[in-house]
C-alpha cells in the first residue's frame, strides 16, 4: 500500500499517471490511467511496467533507468498495449518523486496518449535534433551576435 502522502503526487493529475518502483514495478495507478487501460487497480497495481507496455522490454527499462537519474521529467514516447484494436502510441514524461531516509524512490510516469500509432510523433521524437538545428543558426545568423 502506498502512504497518501505519494498517491497524492498523480491522484491530483488529469492526464494518466502511474508510479513505479526502481524495479519496474507499478506501486500506484490513478483513476484516469485505470480508464486507459480499462483495467481496475488491483490488476495494475503490483504488475510490471513492462507488462502494459508493447514495446521492447529492454527499451523500457533504459527508459525507466533514465528518468530514476532526475527530478525534473525525463521525455519518452511509450506504445501501449493494443487497446480497441489498435495500438495507441503515448507520450511518456517521467521522474523521480522522492529520494529521501524516510519515503523509498518513486518514479511518476505521465502518459499523455495521442491515439493511433500515427505520423505526428515522428515530430515529437526529432525534438532534440530540431533544438540543436535552431540554436546552430543563432550561432551561425549575424543578427543574434
Amino acid at each position: 500500500m502506498v502512504p497518501p502522502d505519494l498517491s497524492s503526487h498523480i491522484n491530483g493529475l488529469r492526464q494518466p499517471a502511474l508510479l513505479i518502483d526502481p524495479a519496474g514495478t507499478v506501486i500506484a495507478a490513478n483513476p484516469a490511467a485505470l480508464r486507459l487501460w480499462r483495467l481496475s487497480s488491483t490488476k495494475i497495481v503490483g504488475k510490471p511496467f513492462r507488462a502494459l507496455v508493447s514495446d521492447d522490454p529492454d527499451k523500457v527499462t533504459l527508459y525507466l533507468r533514465r528518468c530514476s537519474r532526475n527530478s525534473k521529467g525525463t521525455l519518452g514516447v511509450l506504445r501501449l498495449l493494443p487497446l480497441r484494436g489498435q495500438e495507441n502510441t503515448c507520450k511518456a514524461v517521467g521522474g523521480l518523486i522522492s529520494r529521501n531516509q524516510k519515503q523509498p524512490i518513486l518514479l511518476r510516469l505521465r502518459l499523455l496518449p495521442s491515439g493511433p500509432a500515427k505520423a505526428p510523433l515522428a515530430a515529437f521524437d526529432r525534438y532534440p535534433q530540431v533544438v540543436a538545428e535552431k540554436r546552430t543558426r543563432r550561432r551561425t545568423d549575424k543578427r543574434w551576435r
